[in-house]
């Protein structure tokens, strides 16, 4: 689970550093200019609205999870499935925001992708206790999943 989240977490910011550089240097003439006020409307909305499904889809998800009478290792395969579907809908925002970055040079999509890559790489890490409280297993339970 640590090294899927910590791939999706490179991923993002070699992407964005690719990116930054290219536009920063003027390798790369942002071509949607006029644009830009539209697109910072829509990477709020797509933003907001990503992050707040993945937090309820994983909420709801947890909670089905809990009910379930199932072993601690199946309870760790369906927490990775409820994780990995909130770790996408939260890189899509930071995706797009880099690349409404490339296509207008607003630094404030280098902002907000930022943010959003922060809160992908320390709110959304995976803990083993963090699972193991949310999903109401013992952390032994947890290490033992992890091996």
């Amino acid at each position: 689970m640590v090294l899927i989240h910590r791939a999706l977490l490179i991923g993002q910011v070699m992407f964005f550093g690719v990116i930054l550089f290219i536009v920063s240097t003027d390798l790369f003439e942002p071509p949607l200019k006029a644009l830009d006020k539209n697109l910072q409307v829509t990477e709020i909305v797509v933003a907001g609205v990503c992050v707040f499904l993945g937090s309820r889809i994983f909420a709801s998800r947890i909670e089905k999870i809990r009910e379930q009478n199932s072993t601690a290792v199946e309870k760790m395969n369906a927490y990775k499935t409820a994780a990995i579907v909130q770790w996408a809908l939260t890189e899509l925002p930071a995706i797009f925001a880099i690349v409404f970055f490339m296509l207008t040079g607003n630094y404030a999509f280098v902002a907000l992708a930022g943010a959003l890559i922060l809160y992908f790489a320390i709110a959304l890490r995976p803990i083993k206790l963090k699972a193991a409280i949310q999903l109401r297993i013992t952390e032994e339970e947890v290490m033992v999943q992890a091996s």
